[in-house]
C-alpha cells in the first residue's frame, strides 16, 4: 500500500488545527507569559522572547504527545489495526495472564541486560533465547491476570499470519539509564501478556509478535535511522533489529520508503496555523502586560518596561 497523502493530510489538518492551535492560545498560557513581568532579568530580551521562552517548553511537550496519539490514525490509513482491550490514560490497555515464573524469567533478562557492556552487548541470538524462554514460561503456566499499557500496538494479516507489532513511542527517545531500563522491562512484560492471549495460535504459527523501541524523529540526523542515532542507554537495553526512529517508524507505520519525508512536508503545510496562532496569543498578551506595568511604582523600571513594549 503507497502512503495516502489525502487522507493522512486530513488527521495532520486537525491535529494541528484541533489539538495544537489551542494549546498557544490558552488562557493558562497568557497568564504564564504575563507573569514574565516578575523576571524583569528575562523581560529585558523582549516580548517575542519572553512569549517563546513561556510556550515553548509545554508546547513542544504537547506537541510531541498528540503526534504520537495521530499516529494510531494514520496506521489505520495504512492497513494497520489497533490491538487494545481498552484505554487507560489514552494508553493502550492489554489484559491476559501472568505467571511468578515469567517474571523470573523477564528479571533473568534483565540482569543480562544490565551487566552488559561494550565488550559484551545484547544480540539479536542472545535476546531471541530470552524471548523463547519467556515465551516457554507463559505457555507452560497458567498466570494470574494481568493488564498492561502500551503506547501502540499494531497488527494486520500476512500471507494467513496475524503480525503484531508492540510499539513503545516516543518523541526523541533520549532517555536516562533509568527510564530506557524500564522501558525495556515493560515492553517483556508486554510481550508475555500478549503471548498469554495467543497461546493457541502462537503454537500453530498463526501469530507472530515483534518488539520495538520508535521516536517519531531522530534527534541527531533528520534524515537517518537508528545508525547515525545516538543514546547510549536505549540502545544498551534494545537490539538495532527493535530500533524504529525518525523516518523508519513512519516508513514503517505507512508502508512506504518516502512517507517521513511527505509527512513532514504536511506538517509544513499547515505551519501556518501556528503562525497565525502566535500572532493572536501576541495580541491578546499586550493589553493585559500593559495594565501589570502600570501597576509597577518604580518609575525606572516601569519606563523600562514600556519602552519594550512599545517595539511591539
Amino acid at each position: 500500500m503507497a502512503f495516502n497523502e489525502e487522507k493522512t493530510r486530513v488527521v495532520i489538518q486537525k491535529l494541528i488545527k484541533d489539538k495544537i492551535e489551542p494549546l498557544i492560545n490558552s488562557d493558562k498560557i497568557v497568564n504564564t507569559i504575563c507573569n514574565k513581568i516578575n523576571d524583569p532579568f528575562d523581560f529585558s530580551f523582549g516580548l517575542d522572547h519572553v512569549i517563546s521562552s513561556s510556550y515553548t517548553r509545554s508546547f513542544s511537550s504537547s506537541l510531541g504527545t498528540n503526534i504520537q496519539n495521530s499516529t494510531v490514525e494514520i496506521a489505520k490509513i495504512h492497513g494497520w489495526n489497533i490491538l487494545n482491550d481498552g484505554l487507560n490514560d489514552g494508553n493502550i490497555l492489554i489484559k491476559g495472564k501472568y505467571s511468578d515464573e515469567t517474571r523470573k524469567v523477564i528479571n533473568e533478562t534483565m540482569s543480562y541486560i544490565n551487566n552488559s557492556d561494550s565488550n559484551n552487548k545484547i544480540n539479536k541470538q542472545t535476546l531471541d533465547t530470552y524471548k523463547r524462554k519467556i515465551m516457554d514460561s507463559v505457555l507452560n503456566t497458567v498466570g494470574e491476570e494481568r493488564s498492561v499499557n502500551s503506547d501502540l500496538i499494531l497488527y494486520k494479516m500476512i500471507n494467513g499470519v496475524k503480525e503484531i507489532k508492540i510499539i513503545e513511542l516516543k518523541s526523541g527517545g533520549d532517555l536516562d539509564k533509568g527510564k530506557a531500563k524500564s522501558q525495556r522491562e515493560e515492553i517483556l512484560e508486554i510481550y508475555a501478556v500478549l503471548i498469554s492471549k495467543y497461546k493457541s495460535e502462537l503454537l500453530k504459527g498463526t501469530v507472530n509478535i515483534d518488539l520495538f523501541f520508535a521516536t517519531i524523529y531522530n534527534k541527531n540526523s533528520i534524515f537517518s535511522g537508528e545508525e547515525d542515532w545516538k543514546s547510549a542507554s536505549v540502545k544498551k537495553n534494545f537490539i538495532s533489529e527493535e530500533l524504529l526512529i525518525g523516518k523508519d517508524f513512519w516508513n514503517t507505520i505507512c508502508n512506504d520508503d518516502d512517507a517521513f519525508s511527505q509527512i513532514v512536508a504536511l506538517f509544513f503545510d499547515y505551519s501556518y496555523i501556528v503562525e497565525d496562532a502566535i500572532k493572536t496569543l501576541k495580541e491578546r498578551v499586550k493589553p493585559v502586560m500593559m495594565e501589570r506595568i502600570e501597576k509597577i511604582e518604580n518609575e525606572l523600571l516601569k519606563k523600562k518596561y514600556i519602552e519594550i513594549m512599545k517595539k511591539y
